[in-house]
């Protein structure tokens, strides 16, 4: 598997040198930064898969952010925040990602890697015009998806971690469906999973109906926890339609390796559409895990 590479960029400190030892440990190339001027020159000469940027850089907060973004639209930058106010800054400096100061190592590397697919495909959009995100969700297109999909996987076997999938559908009770009603359908459910995932969490529109959501590194509780706040976003949010409010049922069916398995990701999808057609079943607005 190609080496992911890292240019961690914040004051010098021996946390900091920590942080990078200990990602080295963990197989990423990291480069460190001491300075705005110093990240500049290394990104220019290496151009890093994820470019990871601490708040305690000189100068206005995450302006290397915001530079980065406006001179290189596949640059894929991470930010270490120290509260909610940084974190928002951060996004709007143009961040694809924010973790919380100080940083877990473990936690680092489970955010840069599938972060670092990013780049390979901002790249191969600027080279093929393809979209990489659908308008609509926000998520992946699934062609993209599917390159993203083939490296966690393989990610799973060869580091034996858990690997999970929720599949979920919507509908609108009482309601006929046609393409204004599935469009507002489609987008609610789109913004209660961007908020219930992580950053590192890979959503795609599965059909015309459903949505799929990839979670590595996430066991089976980790992805119910995931799969009941999709539940509560949806249950606290209003629709219309026409004027109309909708009464909206989410169905959502979940399956998970436990680290250990050979079996293809083909398998673990069949179980969750399984699982998501006996939500269905049940009438909707619950989560079925076995």
């Amino acid at each position: 598997m190609t080496q992911v590479r890292v240019l961690l960029a914040d004051k010098p400190s021996k946390a900091t040198e920590k942080l990078a030892a200990d990602l080295r440990k963990r197989k990423l190339k990291v480069e460190l930064a001491g300075d705005a001027h110093a990240a500049l020159a290394k990104y220019a000469r290496s151009t890093p898969d994820v470019v990871v940027i601490g708040q305690g850089l000189e100068g206005p907060a995450f302006a290397l952010c915001k530079f980065l973004r406006a001179h290189d639209p596949a640059a894929v930058l991470l930010a270490v925040a120290k509260d909610a106010k940084s974190h928002k800054a951060a996004e709007r400096a143009g961040a694809d990602a924010t973790l919380d100061k100080p940083v877990d190592p473990r936690l680092l590397e489970a955010s840069v890697r599938p972060l670092a697919l990013l780049r390979t495909m901002r790249l191969a959009q600027a080279h093929a015009g393809g979209p990489i995100f659908d308008p609509l969700t926000g998520f992946y297109a699934f062609e993209h998806f599917k390159q993203a999909l083939f490296v966690e996987v393989k990610r799973a076997r060869r580091y034996k971690v858990p690997i999970a999938v929720i599949l979920s559908s919507i509908t609108a009770h009482g309601e006929d469906e046609e393409p204004g009603l599935r469009q507002e359908l489609m987008g609610g459910l789109a913004l209660a999973v961007r908020s219930a995932t992580r950053d590192t969490d890979l959503p795609v529109a599965y059909g015309q109906h459903n949505v799929m959501i990839l979670l590595p590194h996430t066991s089976a509780e980790g992805a119910e926890a995931v799969g009941r706040r999709i539940l509560f976003k949806i249950a606290r949010s209003t629709l219309k339609h026409d004027g109309r409010r909708l009464k909206t049922r989410i169905s959502l069916g979940l399956a998970a390796t436990a680290g250990d398995s050979e079996h293809p990701f083909s398998e673990l999808v069949h179980q969750g559409t399984l699982r998501l057609k006996e939500a269905e079943a049940r009438g909707g607005n619950c989560l079925v895990s076995k």
